[in-house]
């Protein structure tokens, strides 16, 4: 049963696509407004600047207009976006190594406001920070791996399907990450 909504929702996408591909700009509209929080919300993890994730959103969206007619409806529609999304964040990356800063940003920071405790506030904020630097010193092919898979929510095979790369692959990064994500927070005394 929980593989009907996803075929329907697929069903859906394709429907619009067709439309839109006809000329009915309502339909790429709904296409894109349910899809455009979560390619703004993978860039921004992905570069961690708002400004720049706001810019290749708009990127993404122009490049999925333009390309429309290349979506065969294998995947979903939002992974296909995705995957625009992430070639173009790869490809911001490699054309700015200058980039590789962190950039405190608020809105990949979880409300911490409900706390009433001052100090819990500042150590879980901290705590944060510092996973935050440790995931984005993670090697290139790692961190990909990571964001589509921890933090976006993707399933190894839509990963590995974004990514170009044998699912085998995909699990081995994902591993690897987290395997040096936790010795690089231990060193700092944040895992146990």
């Amino acid at each position: 049963m929980t593989g009907v909504p996803k075929q329907s929702g697929r069903d859906d996408d394709n429907r619009l696509v067709a439309l839109a591909l006809a000329g009915d700009v309502a339909a790429f509209t709904a296409l894109i407004k349910g899809n455009e929080n979560k390619v703004y919300r993978f860039i921004l993890k992905f570069l961690n600047s708002s400004a720049d994730a706001r810019d290749l959103t708009q990127e993404t969206l122009l490049q999925a207009y333009l390309c429309l007619a290349s979506f065969n409806g294998a995947s979903r529609f939002s992974t296909w976006l995705i995957g625009i999304a992430l070639n173009l964040a790869r490809n911001h990356v490699s054309r700015a190594p200058k980039f590789r800063f962190i950039e405190y940003n608020e809105e990949i920071m979880p409300d911490t406001n409900t706390l009433d405790n001052p100090s819990l506030k500042y150590q879980q904020r901290a705590m944060l920070g510092e996973l935050v630097c440790a995931i984005q010193a993670l090697p290139a092919a790692l961190r990909e791996s990571m964001l589509l898979i921890g933090l976006e929510g993707h399933s190894y095979e839509e990963a590995a399907q974004l990514q170009n790369l044998p699912l085998g692959t995909v699990k081995s990064q994902v591993s690897r990450a987290r395997q040096l994500l936790r010795q690089k927070l231990a060193l700092r005394g944040l895992f146990d």
